[in-house]
């Protein structure tokens, strides 16, 4: 027969189990959420006979296959009108996600009379749980200074089967911080 004091014991060991297990869980939980795909680290150079090299790079820690577009606007990023077709690297369908990626666009082949002061490029990359979004523009036609607009991560605002109420709310946060960021850069747009 088991003493008073054993059983305490052991109660006191498997306590202290769960209260680890539950605490390791948790962490799991959330450095989960925090490994979520993101766009960092882009730059965008004038490069020769009017082509524009943009250079990203896709964080991505489970190396994800993304669907990547680049939107260019003449407006500031009020439109985006413009369809770039001449574009080659890491755009278009099935881009694995992770590292340094360059998307070259034939600006000049595309449209040669294009003129302006004001123009803002997005990437976006797709996914089947992420749409992530980052924007830069250049400050004026021909020049090589590139002017950041707006670095931002934007999860879809979409509400997905098996989504959690957590990571539903967390998208309503990080769509907030998008536009926030864009009124800070733009006012209201």
């Amino acid at each position: 027969m088991e003493s008073k004091d054993m059983k305490n014991l052991r109660n006191k060991i498997i306590a202290r189990f769960i209260v680890f297990l539950c605490l390791y869980l948790i962490s799991q939980t959330t450095a989960t959420l925090s490994a979520q795909p993101k766009i960092e680290n882009v730059r965008f150079y004038q490069g020769k006979e009017g082509a524009v090299l943009i250079y990203y790079e896709l964080v991505n820690p489970y190396n994800d296959v993304f669907d990547i577009t680049l939107e260019p606007s003449e407006d500031g990023g009020n439109t985006f009108i413009l369809v770039p077709k001449t574009v080659k690297g890491d755009v278009g369908k099935d881009i694995v996600g992770k590292g340094e990626k360059c998307i070259i666009w034939d600006v000049e082949k595309d449209y040669p009379e294009l003129k302006g002061e004001n123009f803002v490029f997005l990437i976006e990359a797709k996914d089947k749980m992420y749409d992530l979004y980052y924007q830069k523009g250049l400050g004026a036609a021909g020049k090589s200074q590139w002017i950041e607009a707006v670095s931002a991560y934007k999860k879809s605002l979409e509400y997905r089967p098996g989504d959690s109420k957590a990571e539903n709310e967390l998208k309503f946060v990080q769509q907030r911080q998008v536009e926030e960021a864009k009124k800070k850069k733009y006012g209201n747009m």
